[in-house]
């Protein structure tokens, strides 16, 4: 029976017949397909080993030698034997992929090899004459290809790579190395390594590319060539080692590896046919050692080299189907989804779609600038930047402390460990329990100011004030400590938030316009000449706003009194812990700037006057009968219960606390400190809170 005729044939053509269309619609550069690639030495017998697979002569020159990868494409047909030349550039899919017939198709071997020469030189010098075309040029992506059919013809497709060579023009080496590579590495890629069995392994640079892309040998196929070469000396080691790796034995691969024996330089010169060589090479393995064995026997001869890369081949093809058909469907599935999320065509009415483009980009500008559940990133980030900012000026607060210096303080702070870690969030959470725990961490921040320091600053500050009277410049003087502290942290916030607005609408820019390179380029001047001149009257307008802070005033009266009370109450407890015990009022004696009572008080409250108003006569008139001594902190609570007592009674808040200033300045110590302190404190707590 006919090659031709036989049902692997049939099976085996439709595979390549298959591979041929996807390959000349440019698929390989996109599709792992499958292939065999030759590499080998330089004069190791590659040329010779293509010679003997395809049926043709290839160019011998020095300089002719092959220097761009040559397809190979063999079918078994019932035809005549033909062959036509191609020339395929792919370097991308979408850049096209050409394949362009090298002159008419050839029917006699004969014509082949001047073609060839042609074809080479042409592809490796397309902007010289023929004639001048000498030179290596990297050409991975066009190929020389040979497709031929035959009656006597295997299915099979390979492509022969550069040979391996050593020369001192390293370029030249690595170029090569580099095509070789590039082919190899794919993991579809069978690897057809040639080896001459006359020269050592290790001098055979292919093996190392080899095992470089493929280190456990599974896709590459030894061919040992020129068999005849150490037949002839006869040497017992070295016969017995090609024998162990003929054998699996040496330099294991999963595919073995298969000898050839192709004509020697006299046959060359003799010129003897194809079928004459193989005729030689079958008598030659009849005597040869190399034939021990009938496994042997099907790893010796070109013919069954040919059989086996077939079949590996069309295998190959084969179980790659399924992958290669899925990957076609994925990428048919993404390509449809790309060309869906373009947007609609430019519509011919330019100035509608000028007019929809700049809406929509405004429209989308605003809701960021707002925030909106679909646009809140813009939003965020400048809560996060407010959220620093606050922390920065939280950590500016003054940190006024009860003691009359850091020696008392360091002597008698046991008595009231709890001031300072729980005195801003006590008074905080009063008025805002949901910020006390927060800002209670910034108390540190600043050095503690003592009485003493206060008492200092009144004494810098009096010039002819009446006795008793504090110069206003000691509190502005106090404010404006804390409040010259805001410009950096201030500022700073401003640039950020100036920056991510900035960036933002960049952002959008591109999104919108990509497509309009022009258009995007002038709306993007717009808007930042826009940002400019509203960054410069924002920068203005906060300058003056910082400047105001220096200077004190508010309107806020009501959380500026209750700041102080509440303070004030703190400051008071906490010296009043102190002067409680024996021994400390035995050692210190306590002297205030302000006016001391010429004698302690006999009760809670002294008398006071009735009022002027038609009200019931206050229960403070009368003298409070004698009590046990109390606590500071049962003092407190019991100041806590009076004060809810006059509020039933209808007096005003401002009556309560002038009521309780009286009562309690009696018998507190820095009485006018502490009130420059509280309220100093107080102005504090609500000027930051209108600026933060």
């Amino acid at each position: 029976m006919d090659l031709a005729d036989t049902s692997y044939a049939a099976q085996s053509r439709d595979m390549m017949l298959l591979d041929r269309k996807l390959r000349t619609l440019g698929a390989a550069t996109v599709l792992n397909m499958p292939s065999i690639a030759v590499i080998g030495k330089q004069s190791v017998g590659k040329s010779s080993l293509v010679e003997a697979l395809s049926g043709i002569k290839v160019p011998r020159d020095r300089d002719t030698t092959t220097r761009c990868p040559i397809e190979v494409r063999m079918t078994t047909s019932s035809d005549p034997w033909s062959c036509q030349l191609s020339i395929r550039s792919a370097l991308q899919l979408l850049q096209g992929v050409t394949e362009l017939p090298f002159g008419n198709r050839l029917s006699a071997a004969d014509d082949v090899e001047l073609m060839l020469r042609r074809a080479q030189l042409a592809i490796l010098n397309p902007e010289l004459p023929i004639e001048k075309s000498r030179h290596f040029r990297e050409q991975a992506h066009v190929f020389q290809q040979r497709d031929l059919r035959g009656p006597t013809l295997m299915n099979l497709t390979f492509v022969d790579l550069p040979g391996i060579i050593n020369t001192t023009d390293t370029k030249l080496v690595k170029g090569v190395e580099d095509l070789v590579i590039s082919h190899i590495k794919q993991p579809n890629t069978l690897i057809l390594l040639v080896m001459a069995m006359n020269d050592e392994v290790t001098n055979q640079k292919a093996d190392g590319l080899a095992k470089r892309v493929d280190p456990d040998g599974k896709r590459t196929i030894g061919v040992l060539t020129k068999p005849d070469m150490i037949s002839a000396t006869g040497e017992f080691k070295t016969c017995q080692y090609w024998l162990d790796v003929l054998e699996g034995r040496k330099l294991p691969l999963t595919h073995g590896y298969y000898v050839t024996r192709q004509p020697n330089e006299k046959e060359l010169h003799e010129s003897i046919g194809n079928e004459d060589a193989r005729r030689l090479e079958m008598s030659f393995f009849e005597t040869s050692f190399l034939n021990s064995s009938p496994e042997m026997e099907t790893r010796c001869g070109t013919h069954k080299l040919a059989e086996a890369m077939s079949q590996l081949l069309v295998e190959m093809m084969r179980s790659n189907l399924p992958n290669l058909e899925k990957t076609v469907k994925d990428g048919i599935a993404q390509c449809r989804n790309d060309l869906a999320a373009l947007p609609a065509a430019p519509s011919t009415d330019h100035l509608t779609s000028l007019f929809s483009l700049l809406s929509s980009f405004s429209a989308v500008a605003s809701n960021s600038i707002i925030g909106t559940p679909k646009n809140p990133k813009l939003v965020q980030n400048n809560m996060a930047q407010f959220r620093t900012l606050k922390s920065h000026i939280m950590q500016t607060a003054p940190n006024f402390q009860p003691w009359k210096n850091k020696g008392e303080y360091e002597k008698l702070a046991f008595r009231t460990t709890s001031f300072a870690e729980e005195s801003w969030t006590e008074v905080y959470r009063n008025i805002a329990p949901e910020e006390a725990e927060e800002f209670g961490i910034h108390l540190r921040a600043t050095s503690p100011v003592y009485v003493e320091d206060i008492q200092n600053r009144i004494k810098g500050s009096t010039t002819r004030e009446l006795k008793g009277n504090v110069p206003f410049s000691v509190k502005v003087s106090l404010i404006a400590e804390f409040a010259n502290k805001w410009r950096d942290p201030t500022l700073q916030c401003f640039t950020s938030v100036s920056n991510g607005l900035e960036s933002h609408l960049l952002n959008l820019i591109a999104e919108h316009f990509s497509r309009f390179r022009v258009l995007k380029v002038e709306v993007t001047r717009l808007v930042q000449e826009l940002l400019c001149r509203h960054r410069e009257k924002a920068r203005e307008t906060l300058d003056v706003i910082l400047e105001l802070e220096v200077h004190p005033f508010t309107q806020n009266d009501y959380h500026l009194t209750t700041f102080k009370n509440a303070w004030l109450n703190r400051y008071k407890s906490a010296r009043m812990k102190i002067d409680s015990a024996p021994d400390t009022l035995s050692r210190f004696t306590f002297t205030s700037l302000g006016d001391k009572p010429s004698k302690p008080p006999t009760g809670l409250f002294a008398p006071l006057q009735t009022p002027s108003t038609s009200r019931p006569i206050s229960p403070l008139k009368a003298k409070p009968a004698e009590q046990p001594v109390q606590t500071p902190d049962e003092k407190l609570k019991a100041v806590g219960q009076a004060r809810e007592s006059l509020q039933q009674l209808g007096y005003s808040t401002e009556e309560i606390d002038a009521v309780l200033e009286r009562q309690t300045a009696q018998h507190t110590p820095y009485e006018l400190e502490f009130s420059i302190m509280a309220e100093v404190r107080a102005y504090f707590q609500v000027t930051s809170m209108v600026s933060i």
